[in-house]
């Protein structure tokens, strides 16, 4: 999934909504607006545009 907007309407998406309706819990934040920390705790792996990557370990 991508993130490429600011709208609140995105910014507010629940991740653990969202894992039944994804392949794979895997994230582009490309406009640096997301909680990085809640959707990592909520098991997606997160790459914000920018910063240093921090994947979720294997498992």
């Amino acid at each position: 999934m991508t993130v490429l907007t600011y709208w609140p309407e995105f910014q507010g998406i629940d991740p653990v909504a969202l894992l039944g309706v994804v392949a794979a819990p895997r994230v582009i934040d490309g406009r640096l607006c997301l909680d990085a920390d809640k959707w990592r705790a909520a098991g997606w792996q997160l790459h914000a545009l920018g910063r240093r990557s921090l994947a979720r370990p294997p498992g």
